[in-house]
C-alpha cells in the first residue's frame, strides 16, 4: 500500500525522503548552567538514522542573559548570567516566581532582536539548514506577543500589530547577513500559537 506519507518532499532547496518530521521537544540533555549540549549529538544522530529526515531541535537559548533556566542547550555562549535579571515584555507577575520581571527597554529590544540574529547565524555556521523561531510556549518572543504579559504603552505593545513588532520577520531580517536570509528557504521560519494557556497565561483575544 503506497502513501504520501512516505514519499518524497522539497522543503525549500532541501530534499526529504519522507514526511515523518521530528518536532521540537525540550529533553532537558545539556549541562546545567554552561548549557552545553553533550548529549544531544547522540540523540539526533539516532532520529536521522535515515537520510533525508527533517528534525527540528529543541528551544536554544540565544545568549547567556537570555537563558531563563538550566539544562537547555545554548548556542554558542558562556551559559547562564546569574547577575541578568528577569526580563519579560512588561511586569506582570508569573506563577513560581518572587518578583516580577523587568520590563525590556526599547534599546534593550532592540540589542535582543541583534542577539537572535547573531545565534541564527551562529546556527547557519554551526552547518544547521535552518533557523525556526520559537515565539510561542511563554518564551521571549510569545511574550510581547500575548496581551495577557504585554501590557506595554509604546510602540511595542496594545494593537497586535504593535505586539508582533518584536517578531516581525521583517525586524529581524536586516540584522541577518544575506547568507543567512536567504538559506534553503527555511532559515525564516517561525512557529506561534495564537490561542494557548501556557503558565497559568491564557490570551482569549489573540
Amino acid at each position: 500500500m503506497s502513501s504520501q506519507f512516505f514519499g518524497p518532499l522539497k522543503v525549500g532547496n532541501i530534499a526529504l525522503q519522507h514526511r515523518v518530521v521530528l518536532a521540537p521537544l525540550t529533553r532537558f540533555k545539556a549541562t546545567a548552567a554552561e548549557h552545553v549540549p553533550y548529549l544531544l549529538a547522540d540523540y539526533y544522530a539516532q532520529r536521522a538514522s535515515r537520510p533525508g529526515t527533517l528534525l527540528t531541535t529543541e528551544a536554544t537559548f540565544i545568549a547567556a542573559r537570555a537563558a531563563g533556566y538550566n539544562y537547555i542547550p545554548g548556542i554558542a555562549h558562556q551559559g547562564l548570567d546569574p547577575s541578568f535579571p528577569h526580563i519579560s515584555a512588561s511586569d506582570v507577575q508569573r506563577p513560581g516566581y518572587k518578583s516580577p520581571p523587568r520590563p525590556l527597554t526599547v534599546p534593550e529590544i532592540t540589542e535582543y532582536v541583534g542577539l537572535y540574529a547573531q545565534a541564527a547565524k551562529n546556527a547557519i555556521e554551526a552547518r544547521f539548514d535552518g533557523v525556526e523561531i520559537d515565539a510561542a510556549n511563554g518564551y521571549l518572543p510569545d511574550q510581547f506577543l500575548q496581551a495577557v504579559t504585554n501590557t506595554r504603552t509604546d510602540g511595542y505593545g496594545g494593537s497586535t500589530a504593535n505586539r508582533a513588532r518584536f517578531t516581525n520577520s521583517r525586524s529581524l531580517t536586516p540584522w541577518l547577513p544575506p547568507s543567512v536570509q536567504k538559506l534553503n528557504g527555511l532559515t525564516n521560519a517561525g512557529r506561534k500559537e495564537p490561542i494557548k494557556c501556557h503558565k497559568s497565561r491564557s490570551d482569549l483575544s489573540p
